[in-house]
């Protein structure tokens, strides 16, 4: 009887400890529970020199005093760092705890004592074609969720241990973000990809970070680019940094030069609203309604180039800024124009993807003034007249073709991208071996043209046959075209200016066609003669 009892009590103890076993090991998630317990946790790092940013990567949150693991090079760049929330709150970073260059791994320090941490699993235990999900900021697109399979565990003698292949997509400035599995613990920070392959994907094992972490150094080191100063103990006693952006208690000059870059001491663009396809936007006591008319990127170091549309009649990184403040950096101010470019008027030497969101001012005025929206006028056949113009122009009839000195071959085409009524926007583009090379916009209300003025001359032949030039001015040559030259070119280079001319360069057949709808579309929008 003893030995029977003894046999049933060891038999249940093992299944006792089966089941607190069981019982510890985290339940998996699905992909949106996993990204809503890493909200908060999850933050951007900028770094700035000459008090100007200058680079961002990602990192996240490992204990509630403000301790956060990213990658070496996030840090590597500027004498000054700042960590920012996805709710705009902004901390100076206050120190270095640990770094690891070989491997590309650090550990610095804000000051809280009551943040959102991530659980840390055991990349030890990963298995080849485990469900993971990443989560990182790119391109200032702030907790951005992909997903996919460890794919493979590499090993790199020179990089100093194993870096997780995964197919869960790395862009730029998700650097130093959450690898997940699916209970929600970080397997993995995430480092790099590589450009040309397909879904070729890193991560360094997260037991790498948990070996720094314990190794961190009783005292806050300086960033890599930092004057040498006396840093407080990680711990020291200090005030409690306020909700919101640092004051100007922070212990370090740089500090307070960080704070100055992304606080709303300097003059900030305010995205109150978005409603009816424009965005409302008040800046310096002045309040504007605009729309988006594209989202553009450039080349790398391409100062000459035009950017790429990557959308029309929308933006794709101003979305997630409504309710927010965009430091002015951030945002470049034309006639009647704006430009949002999340790494501001450096991005295009210095950043990993130069980018920009264009808008357009339709109207503005004082703060607490009415915003009257125009609406220009319209009727059924002046859109009908005005589609067929749009229409023809988008099938080629109005592009020219001709032959360069180095024998290539130039395409020069017109085109009516917008039209709101009568107040419509022309393009006119050239491209050679498919690459976009000039790019100019002309704003007018049909109004304001003299249907009389309207000229079709024989100008030249390209390729095909011969060519002619349809013109066209202003009533009283009034200015009241908005001429907008190289507008697809980095900032610097754009150059506005009114004009009372519009001309354009249409294989003859197809020009008289065009003067003929034009003049139709005027009249009816209401344009008069000239009175001189």
């Amino acid at each position: 009887m003893v030995k029977r009892f003894a046999r049933k009590l060891t038999s249940l103890c093992f299944i006792v400890a089966g089941v607190v076993a069981a019982q510890s090991v985290p339940p998996p998630k699905d992909i949106p529970a996993i990204a809503k317990a890493a909200n908060g946790s999850i933050v951007t790092i900028i770094t700035a020199a000459n008090d100007k940013p200058i680079a961002q990567g990602t990192g996240f949150l490992v204990s509630a005093d403000g301790v956060i693991v990213t990658n070496y090079h996030v840090i590597e760049t500027g004498n000054l760092a700042v960590v920012k929330f996805p709710d705009d709150t902004a901390f100076p970073v206050d120190g270095v705890l640990a770094v690891d260059k070989v491997r590309d791994l650090a550990i610095i320090k804000i000051h809280g004592k009551t943040f959102r941490t991530l659980a840390l699993g055991d990349s030890d235990d990963i298995q080849v074609g485990e469900e993971v999900v990443a989560i990182g900021n790119p391109l200032l697109l702030e907790s951005t969720v992909s997903n996919g399979i460890i794919s493979g565990v590499r090993t790199s003698k020179e990089q100093g241990g194993k870096f997780l292949q995964t197919t869960a997509p790395i862009s730029p400035d998700s650097s130093g973000g959450p690898l997940f599995n699916m209970r929600g613990e970080v397997i993995g920070i995430n480092t790099l990809y590589l450009k040309g392959g397909e879904n070729l994907n890193f991560a360094i094992p997260v037991n790498d970070a948990k070996l720094l972490l314990s190794h961190q150094s009783a005292k806050l080191q300086n960033l890599p680019n930092e004057a040498i100063t006396d840093k407080p103990e990680p711990n020291a006693s200090k005030p409690d940094a306020p909700t919101g952006l640092p004051s100007d208690d922070a212990s370090s000059e740089g500090d307070k030069r960080v704070a100055a870059i992304l606080s709303s001491k300097e003059p900030s663009y305010y995205i109150r609203a978005y409603q009816h396809g424009a965005y409302l936007i008040e800046y310096k006591g002045r309040q504007m309604l605009a729309t988006c008319r594209e989202a553009l990127s450039w080349a790398r170091s391409d100062s000459n180039g035009l950017g790429g549309p990557m959308t029309e009649h929308e933006c794709m990184y101003i979305n997630d800024k409504v309710g927010k403040h965009i430091p002015a950096w951030q945002m470049w101010r034309g006639d009647k124009e704006l430009r949002y470019e999340p790494f501001g008027e450096d991005n295009l030497l210095k950043s990993s993807a130069p980018v920009a969101d264009v808008l357009d001012i339709i109207v503005e005025a004082p703060i607490g003034s009415p915003l009257r929206r125009p609406s220009p006028k319209s009727s059924p056949e002046i859109l009908k007249t005005l589609h067929w113009i749009q229409n023809t122009l988008a099938d080629e009839e109005g592009t020219t073709i001709y032959s360069t000195k180095d024998e290539k071959v130039e395409k020069r085409a017109n085109l009516l991208p917008d039209v709101n009524g009568c107040q419509v926007t022309f393009v006119y583009a050239t491209r050679s071996d498919w690459k976009e090379t000039y790019h100019t916009r002309q704003q007018v209300n049909l109004a304001d043209l003299d249907p009389t003025s309207i000229e079709v001359d024989e100008a030249s032949h390209d390729v095909i046959g011969p060519v002619s030039l349809v013109t066209v001015h202003t009533t009283d040559k009034v200015p009241a075209v908005r001429l907008t030259v190289n507008d697809r070119d980095w900032q610097n280079q754009i150059g506005e200016m009114p004009s009372t001319d519009l001309l354009w360069e249409l294989p003859a057949p197809y020009a008289a066609r065009f003067a003929k709808a034009l003049h139709q579309t005027i009249t009816l929008c209401g344009g008069k003669a000239s009175t001189f």
